[in-house]
């Protein structure tokens, strides 16, 4: 459980380096806010990293994975990638950047990063029994909140004394206890699809590619399943990418943003998750879960609509932290334990790839147009229209467990 959580740890790192805290920096550098907003488009290798995860999952690296095996080797090569894209973006960036050539770095951290978190996942299964998988997936998902919490707090705190440059290398250096703990731990007992024998190229490819795929959409209501998925998040995603800028632009400092948010807010966000968790242990009643998830969602989007009215206000900011935070980590436990219960045994890694991968499609793609809105609504009407984004994935929860002759209903 150790080795899960730090390399949760290293998976969490890398997200606010092209979300949250990528949009301090680019602010602190005085650019237009509606350029900020399409940033969020360079992290779009999160939401397909399914397309490629059958290749890491069934390819060997030549001479590291003689050594290392197929998990370790690939987690090392990506790690050492990354290490040094994340440094070269800090440094970059503090110099008066080529927004092309900024953007394109931002891609590679999204982009090793997504694969890092294919490999993480497969090899946190791996290595856990049947038994240890609910621990497992917790220490995973504590790791990573405490890698969020030091790229976000962390290198924001940083660079207010500091500079970016140092930073982004403070937050690369914690790379490295995740690639030892690897390395350490040694490579998971079961055999790899890649290392079996195919009677062709095509028998290969048709069992890495085409199969997971075919399964998945086997499943009853596979479409409403991923409609789901892909806009459970959308509504608080418009407020994620935002929410540093907005609270700069009403006045408050990167240290008070630090303090408040990312500091005090990760141990609310690490309740709503606990509490989340406890009621899918308790109740297993998935529908209600999901649904209490969206209704709380809406609730903390509206809070920012009082933070607004209010200005700068630091108590009024610890109390719409609190909601925001707990009403998110409920939700995100919601969603993660509705995909742990969608996905196919046999094809685990890349399903789950699949599944998480839409999960952040709103998070990327969809929510970079939340610049435009503000620009157009502004802040308070803003907040409203965010809200409102949850009423698709109530339609989909509808279909799937509240209309009276329903289909779907797979929990």
């Amino acid at each position: 459980m150790l080795v899960i959580m730090v390399l949760g740890i290293a998976s969490g790192l890398p997200l606010s380096l092209s979300a949250s805290t990528l949009s301090a920096m680019l602010m602190d550098s005085g650019i237009d806010i509606t350029k900020i907003a399409i940033f969020g488009l360079a992290s779009a290798p999160y939401a397909f990293k399914y397309l490629w995860s059958p290749l890491i999952d069934n390819l060997n690296l030549p001479i590291l994975s003689k050594f290392l095996g197929c998990r370790r080797s690939w987690m090392l090569l990506t790690q050492i990638l990354l290490f040094f894209t994340i440094i070269f973006v800090g440094f970059y960036a503090a110099k008066a950047p080529n927004l092309l050539i900024l953007s394109v770095g931002i891609f590679c951290i999204a982009f090793l990063s997504a694969t890092q978190d294919i490999i993480i996942d497969a090899y946190r299964i791996e290595i856990s029994t049947d038994k240890e998988q609910g621990a497992g997936a917790a220490a995973v998902t504590f790791g990573y909140r405490i890698g969020m919490l030091i790229s976000s707090a962390g290198s924001i705190l940083i660079a207010e004394y500091l500079n970016w440059a140092i930073a982004y290398s403070f937050v690369a250096l914690f790379l490295i206890p995740g690639a030892l703990a690897a390395l350490l731990y040694g490579e998971p007992s079961l055999s790899r699809t890649s290392q079996k024998d195919f009677s062709n190229f095509i028998a290969w490819l048709n069992y890495s590619f085409i199969c997971p795929f075919v399964g998945f959409i086997k499943q009853k209501n596979w479409f409403v399943i991923i409609c789901l998925v892909l806009l459970y998040k959308l509504s608080d995603a418009y407020i994620g990418m935002l929410t540093t800028p907005f609270l700069m632009d009403i006045g408050f400092s990167k240290i008070e943003i630090a303090s408040i948010i990312k500091l005090y807010g990760f141990f609310t966000i690490i309740i709503g998750m606990f509490i989340g968790g406890y009621l899918i242990s308790q109740y297993q009643n998935m529908k209600f879960i999901l649904t209490l998830g969206l209704v709380l969602q809406c609730i903390s989007n509206l809070a920012f609509v009082v933070q607004s009215q209010y200005g700068y206000d630091t108590s009024i900011l610890v109390a719409v932290i609190s909601t925001e935070n707990f009403c998110s980590g409920l939700s995100n436990a919601a969603l993660v334990a509705y995909i742990s219960t969608t996905v196919k045994k046999e094809f685990t890694a890349t399903h789950y790839a699949i599944l998480s991968s839409l999960a952040v499609v709103s998070r990327t793609i969809i929510s970079s147009s939340a610049g435009f809105i503000v620009s157009i609504l502004g802040w308070i009407n803003f907040f409203y229209f965010s809200a409102i984004l949850s009423l698709p994935a109530f339609i989909c929860l509808y279909y799937l467990y509240y209309r009276k002759n329903q289909i779907g209903g797979l929990l």
